[in-house]
């Protein structure tokens, strides 16, 4: 595997950058993906629960995910991973894996659909700018996953006919 990649140094410009991650408390337990995606100045950000998963499911599914939101296929394409699972078994043909066979297989079909995609194996929780902002999506989507804010209710006064 190659060395981590520090992204330092400002992003080509017409090439989607894709920065993923995921969170789980427990492992499995509650999990949660999120993206950054970034193309020439404009920033696109998902987060979404995942309810029960593992944490290879929630980064696996966090470039699922991002991968779904880009429309323009021809362009090329470059995904930032800090999980060595999923830089390995979407990156390296001699990783074969044993589990998350169908979320692996429509992730690689998906990567089918574009014209060129290039994975980079960042460091976890290393100062990568958009990297920490993926990580700090997936958790917050984790947190609400966790603790639920209510339904926001409004309390009204009785009407009186009688003042």
């Amino acid at each position: 595997m190659p060395a981590p990649h520090n992204t330092a140094r400002p992003l080509a410009p017409d090439v989607i950058h894709v920065f993923t991650d995921g969170a789980c408390a427990g492992n499995p337990g509650p999990a949660a993906c999120a993206a950054v995606l970034w193309y020439n100045g404009h920033i696109k950000e998902i987060a979404r629960p995942l309810g029960q998963a593992t944490n290879n499911i929630a980064e696996l599914s966090a470039i699922r995910e991002a991968l779904q939101r880009i429309k323009r296929r021809s362009i090329p394409v470059k995904i930032y991973t800090d999980s060595a699972y999923a830089y390995g078994v979407l990156n390296n043909p001699s990783w074969k894996p044993r589990e998350n066979l169908a979320l692996i297989a429509q992730i690689k079909r998906l990567l089918q659909q574009f014209a060129s995609v290039e994975f980079v194996k960042v460091p976890a929780h290393a100062q990568v700018p958009y990297n920490l902002r993926a990580d700090q999506l997936a958790r917050s989507a984790l947190n609400q996953q966790l603790h639920p804010t209510p339904p926001h209710s409004v309390t009204r006064r009785p009407h009186s006919l009688l003042h």
